[in-house]
C-alpha cells in the first residue's frame, strides 16, 4: 500500500549507486576505443560502495595503457606503485627498453608492498642475467 521513508530512500540510493556502477564501466569502454587516460583518474566517485569497482577499473586501465606500448607514463601522477599488475608490466617494459636500474627501484618499491607472486622473480631474474649480459657488451 505504502512504502516507509527509510525503504524510498534505500531504493533510491541504490538505484544511484547502480547507475554510478554503470558509468564507471562506461568510462572504461570508452577508454579502450580513444585511449584517453585521464577520464578515468580525472573521475569524481560519489559513493563509497563503487570504490573497489573504481580501484580494479584504474588498474585495468593502467595495465592495458601500459601493455598497448605506451612508454612515458608519470608514475605519481597515476599512482603506479599501487596496482601490482600495472606495476609488473611497467617494470616488463623498462627492462625490455634496457632501462636496469630504474626496473630495480620499481621492484624494491614492489617488494616494500609484498607484491611477491611469480612475475615479481621472473623480472628479478631477468634483470640479473640481461644486466650481466649488457655490462659485459
Amino acid at each position: 500500500m505504502f512504502t516507509s521513508l527509510n525503504e524510498e530512500f534505500s531504493i533510491e540510493k541504490t538505484r544511484e549507486i547502480e547507475k554510478e556502477k554503470k558509468k564507471i564501466k562506461k568510462s572504461y569502454y570508452t577508454y579502450l576505443i580513444n585511449r584517453k587516460i585521464d577520464d578515468i583518474f580525472n573521475y569524481e566517485l560519489v559513493h563509497e560502495e563503487n570504490l573497489h569497482l573504481f580501484e580494479r577499473v584504474k588498474e585495468y586501465t593502467l595495465f592495458n595503457h601500459i601493455r598497448s606500448g605506451r612508454k612515458k607514463i608519470n608514475i605519481e601522477a597515476y599512482n603506479l606503485t599501487r596496482y601490482e599488475k600495472a606495476l609488473m608490466e611497467y617494470v616488463e617494459l623498462l627492462i625490455n627498453d634496457g632501462m636496469f636500474i630504474k626496473a630495480r627501484k620499481l621492484l624494491n618499491i614492489a617488494k616494500e608492498k609484498k607484491y611477491l607472486s611469480n612475475k615479481y622473480y621472473e623480472l628479478e631474474e631477468r634483470i640479473r642475467k640481461e644486466y650481466r649480459f649488457n655490462s659485459k657488451l
